[in-house]
């Protein structure tokens, strides 16, 4: 049998390596290739907050989230700005910080160790199946099946036939990395702005200073009058917004916007092709959902292959959408709800985001579920 994993980031690495371990002939394709590159000096703008079933996948895989370049947060705080609203998580571990580029790296070296996992460093621009056979413009042999971890735009996903339904477009995110002024004792912090949730999360401190990395999600209008702005005036913004939680703050890392969108595909499988990750699923980021998600998928094809005692790649394909449908739906409405609720700038609408949180604070099985779907 010969599967085929389309988009080289970590969620695929993973799936491909899963597929590796399980005994299955596995092609991995990335045209940005496969050169290992341990990130050195502060950490990057892109990390991921990964929780203990993320964390304990890439443990089997050979990645050990522990060094000096991750952070073992402990506490999660969300507040909205506009009421006294506010839950807290902890303090028991949740997870850690860690950067995307640090994971993929270690992934990278976890693939290269085996044996039945070939990279192929060109890409794909087209996809087509007939009678259970995957083939391609770039493929020299056809595919028994295929993991499609391409990432938002989906093109493969849509050559084979997959739809893309867009449920929300038009938004940005600022990333960046910055020094601060009081510590964050491992405390992932998040408000919802009148522009947007903006997170603050902790990142392991350099020479004694705390370091954290912001991910401030808002509409394109609201991007576009900070980005006019000097970045000395951003900061300004950013540290107000914040509510000066982590005191003053100033960049060691560039700042830059990425595009946001949210969509989804009308299912995950198509005969024996399975869509996972950002492919399947591209939502906003928030509290490490996406990455999260992502790497719950792979979990979901590891299991399923350990509990066959020989794959059929269709089998496969609709028992990992089984799995993991009505999580990618609960994720996307509580998405859409979320983003409903908190641009609203109605005093009831305030009054009751207060209620809810107040509530939701209180009730252990809530909090639970909260921290289940963040990963």
């Amino acid at each position: 049998m010969r599967m085929g994993v389309f988009g080289g980031g970590a969620i695929g690495l993973a799936a491909a390596i899963v597929l590796a371990r399980a005994g299955i002939e596995t092609h991995l394709y990335d045209s940005q290739g496969f050169e290992t590159r341990i990130p050195t000096g502060e950490t990057d703008a892109r990390v991921w907050a990964l929780g203990p079933r993320a964390i304990a996948l890439l443990q089997r895989l050979g990645c050990v989230c522990d060094g000096e370049r991750v952070l073992r947060y402990q506490r999660m705080r969300v507040i909205d700005a506009t009421s006294d609203a506010a839950i807290q998580f902890g303090p028991s571990e949740l997870g850690a910080i860690v950067e995307a580029d640090w994971i993929r790296a270690m992934l990278i070296q976890a693939a290269k160790r085996q044996t039945l996992l070939s990279l192929h460093t060109h890409g794909v621009s087209t996809l087509s199946w007939q009678d259970q056979v995957v083939t391609g413009d770039a493929i020299s042999d056809p595919m028994d099946g295929v993991i499609l971890a391409e990432g938002r735009r989906a093109e493969l996903a849509q050559s084979l036939g997959f739809q893309k339904t867009v449920t929300a477009d038009g938004f940005q995110a600022l990333v960046g990395t910055l020094a601060c002024t009081l510590p964050h004792r491992g405390e992932a912090f998040q408000i919802f702005t009148a522009q947007g949730p903006l997170a603050l999360l902790p990142l392991p401190d350099v020479n004694g200073e705390p370091r954290v990395s912001v991910v401030w999600s808002m509409r394109d209008a609201d991007a576009l009058e900070l980005q006019r702005l000097d970045l000395n005036t951003v900061v300004q913004r950013l540290m107000q917004a914040s509510e000066h939680v982590r005191g003053s703050l100033n960049w060691v890392r560039p700042a830059h916007w990425i595009l946001l969108s949210q969509h989804h595909l009308d299912r995950d499988a198509l005969g024996p092709c399975l869509a996972i990750g950002d492919t399947a699923h591209g939502i906003f980021p928030l509290a490490g959902l996406g990455a999260n998600l992502g790497f719950a998928d792979v979990c979901a094809i590891e299991e399923a292959l350990a509990a066959r005692s020989s794959v059929d790649p269709v089998r496969l394909a609709r028992a990992v959408e089984r799995a993991r449908r009505i999580e990618h739906l609960m994720t996307a409405q509580t998405m859409a709800m979320l983003q409903w609720g908190f641009a609203s700038t109605n005093p009831w609408m305030c009054l009751m985001r207060s209620a809810i949180f107040r509530a939701a604070d209180r009730m252990g099985p809530i909090k639970a579920l909260v921290q289940q779907l963040a990963g």
